[in-house]
C-alpha cells in the first residue's frame, strides 16, 4: 500500500495538469493539438490497476484500512468504517 500511497500523488499531479493544459490563460489560448485519445478512467481506477487489487472501490476500502493502521488502530476499531467482511462462524 505504501507504492500505491505514492502512485496516489503521482497519479493525482498528472490528472491536475491534464485538467490545466487546455485553461485559456489571459489572453492566451491552450495550445491546440490532434492528439490520440488520452488515457482515462480515475486515479483510484488506475492506482488498483497498478498495484493489482482490482477495481477503485476496492481500493479505496484497501487505503482506509491502511490509513487506519498507520494511525495505529486495531481491526476491532477499524471494523466500523464501512468495508463489508464476512461474519465470525
Amino acid at each position: 500500500m505504501a507504492e500505491a500511497e505514492q502512485l496516489q500523488a503521482i497519479e493525482r499531479e498528472r490528472a491536475e495538469q491534464r485538467r490545466l493544459a487546455n485553461l485559456k490563460r489571459g489572453d492566451q489560448k491552450p495550445e491546440v493539438e490532434t492528439l490520440p485519445p488520452r488515457e482515462g478512467g480515475k486515479t483510484r481506477d488506475r492506482v488498483a490497476s497498478a498495484i493489482g487489487i482490482g477495481s477503485g472501490r476496492t481500493y479505496d476500502k484497501a487505503a482506509k484500512v491502511w490509513e487506519a493502521a498507520k494511525a495505529g488502530h486495531t481491526f476491532a476499531s477499524v471494523s466500523g468504517i464501512g468495508i463489508a467482511h464476512p461474519p465470525a462462524h
